[in-house]
């Protein structure tokens, strides 16, 4: 925050915009600092400097990294809002969400969302019975995955999570798509 500051002095030529907020954003990322992280995002607000998904993404995996799960569905729903988000299918809101390009502590964020929306009953599931998250096969996980092409990253995290939070999947052919009964939501 302090270089952020010094950036918007007088004697200094880089004026702070989205690119320098979100380059500071992700250093707090890596130091798994996501106090400094929200006050980056508040400031930049604040100066009326619209954020990007990308300042975003970074705020909410710092978040996420600090297992601030709530503070990381707030501001992923902020996000939304701002029109940076869409997790749903078209034409299938309260059904399908589409996460394969997600990355994995958005998704989190993303389904804590809609499993709060249906809690609260703010999201009702269109007759559906089933919560169907798409999450790619993987095939564009091989960066990520030391070089293993079509390993799904997305998936496998995504069934640990909703495993971690008491929700079963059901079993599911198609390796892109995770299953959920909204029964045991």
């Amino acid at each position: 925050c302090e270089l952020m500051e010094e950036m918007g002095g007088p004697d200094v030529r880089i004026s702070p915009d989205s690119f320098t907020y979100s380059s500071a954003i992700s250093c707090c990322v890596a130091a798994k600092a996501w106090i400094p992280a929200m006050e980056l995002l508040e400031d930049m607000e604040k100066r009326g400097i619209q954020p990007t998904v990308v300042t975003y993404n970074s705020v909410i995996e710092a978040l996420d990294s600090a297992d601030e799960k709530i503070r990381a569905e707030l501001c992923y729903l902020s996000g939304q809002r701002a029109g940076l988000y869409n997790h749903w299918l078209p034409g299938e809101r309260g059904s399908h969400m589409d996460l394969h390009e997600f990355p994995v502590s958005v998704a989190r964020a993303a389904i804590m969302h809609v499993i709060s929306e249906f809690v609260a009953g703010t999201l009702e599931m269109d007759g559906q019975e089933n919560l169907v998250i798409i999450t790619g096969r993987g095939k564009h996980s091989y960066m990520h995955t030391g070089g293993q092409k079509g390993v799904g990253i997305l998936r496998r995290e995504m069934v640990a999570f909703l495993k971690s939070i008491g929700l079963a999947t059901q079993n599911q052919p198609n390796p892109g798509r995770i299953v959920i009964n909204s029964t045991t939501l």
